[in-house]
């Protein structure tokens, strides 16, 4: 017999399978019943020309800045190849996405403390002054414009590396 603050409970996890996992995992321990149900799939863009092209100038940027652990896994394979510039630094949303950038040797990655959002990450004093910067925003297709929108309006210039693309 489960025990556990969710028995009882059947909870529909809409996330991408592979991110599902650990959820679905965390809720059993706790009792409840994980029904896996993805509503989008993470998969590699069709096209990396516009991608390449962005990385192709990395050495010209003061900033890298990771929107999630899908814009690792999809994007730092082929910077790896170009050879990432010493110069270089890097921002990720959350502790989940420096995490994976550790995997690529990436080390000293400024990531918020307390909330894990855009919002937080833009709070930060190293986001503050950003006038005459370059930066490029590493995420998915279509992702959100708050980050870019905050961070021209401070005096950078702002560049999206799109390295994957959620499919429904």
């Amino acid at each position: 017999m489960q025990t556990g603050a969710l028995q009882g409970q059947t909870i529909v996890i809409t996330r991408p399978i592979d991110q599902a996992k650990k959820l679905a995992s965390l809720i059993t321990q706790a009792g409840g019943e994980p029904v896996l149900f993805p509503l989008i799939a993470i998969t590699p863009l069709d096209d990396y020309s516009q991608f390449d092209a962005v990385i192709s100038q990395l050495n010209q940027y003061d900033w890298a800045i990771f929107i999630s652990s899908n814009a690792v896994q999809n994007g730092m394979p082929r910077m790896v190849k170009l050879g990432i510039p010493p110069a270089l630094k890097f921002a990720a949303i959350g502790h989940q996405t420096a995490k994976e950038l550790m995997h690529y040797g990436v080390r000293n990655v400024l990531t918020p403390h307390t909330r894990f959002d855009s919002e937080t990450l833009l709070a930060l004093p190293e986001m503050r002054d950003v006038a005459n910067m370059k930066i490029a925003i590493f995420r998915g297709v279509g992702g959100r414009e708050l980050m870019a929108e905050t961070l021209t309006a401070r005096g950078a210039s702002v560049y999206f590396a799109e390295s994957y693309q959620r499919v429904n």
